[in-house]
């Protein structure tokens, strides 16, 4: 079995480390590629999937190269909790499967566009002990709770940080089943091993509706064979410097361009948002 990868202290930035507060949601950071069994952090750790494309997008702009590290697409993803409470054996099996689910949801995809596989390696958890003779800027809250972060790093193609919508499609293919389970304590994505089997259970009712992230999968799908399968195509003459520059964006980047704003036909990139309904039309995915 091969050695955890360590997170390392020495951050390329001011991002936070340590998590102040437990959370079950899954949250993500961007990472540099691993040099000797350690893994940097690049970004802070955030829930909201725009609002990271959005950090990736700030701190590339102050290197001037449009994002950071663009040989592939490294992401952090964690949870943090009380390891003595008397759930954090069901919690920390709750993770694993959400995050093998998440990677197993995001290779059928993958396998059905033919694209490179996503894979996802282990880091070591990191234990917080309390705070104890800490300033007053530190809650009660931390000064009396243990708290454990579990972390696993995933590895995906560079075409999945082309732009912010493709950031935000890769994390949302990874994130959905775990946040559809905590939503409404539904396990079903667990079984799903085809892309029918994927689509049959996202559509299937919760209730009379629809839950969580499958909100924004459903709201989505019928453009990946746009998004993903004519991938080329659709970002041809539009390199990830441009993507990630306030000049493409019609009032200037926002932090909220992502891919259900994209496939709402409401993007700021006026040139991608174009070419997609020009494709979209094409194809009969929208109307004329």
């Amino acid at each position: 079995m091969k050695k955890p990868l360590k997170l390392s202290k020495k951050l390329m930035r001011g991002s936070s480390y340590y998590g102040r507060y437990i959370h079950d949601e899954l949250m993500f950071a961007y990472c540099g590629k691993p040099d000797k069994d350690n893994v940097y952090q690049l970004t802070s750790f955030m829930s909201c999937r725009e609002d990271l494309a959005g950090e990736m997008y700030g701190i590339g702009k102050r290197r001037g190269k449009g994002i950071i590290q663009i040989d592939k697409a490294r992401f952090l993803v964690r949870i943090i909790f009380d390891p003595t409470e008397k759930y954090a054996a069901s919690t920390t099996k709750r993770f694993e499967v959400s995050v093998k689910t998440g990677l197993r949801m995001l290779n059928i995809v993958e396998k059905r566009y033919n694209w490179p596989l996503t894979k996802m390696y282990d880091v070591a958890p990191i234990d917080i002990p309390r705070r104890t003779n800490t300033p007053t800027s530190f809650s009660d809250y931390e000064r009396k709770t243990t708290r454990r972060i579990l972390m696993k790093m995933i590895v995906g193609s560079k075409r999945w940080i082309r732009s912010p919508h493709m950031i935000s499609l890769f994390l949302l293919l990874f994130r959905f089943p775990h946040s559809d389970a905590l939503a409404i304590n539904h396990r079903k994505f667990e079984k799903v091993k085809s892309y029918s089997g994927l689509v049959k259970a996202c559509k299937s009712p919760y209730n009379g509706g629809v839950a969580s992230d499958v909100v924004y999968v459903n709201n989505t799908i019928k453009f990946w064979d746009i998004l993903l399968g004519d991938f080329d195509n659709l970002f041809r003459d539009m390199p990830l410097k441009e993507n990630f520059s306030s000049k493409a964006y019609k009032d200037g980047y926002s932090c909220t361009e992502g891919v259900d704003r994209l496939c709402r036909l409401c993007s700021e990139h006026d040139d991608l948002q174009k070419r997609f309904v020009a494709k979209a039309k094409k194809s009969k995915k929208i109307s004329s």
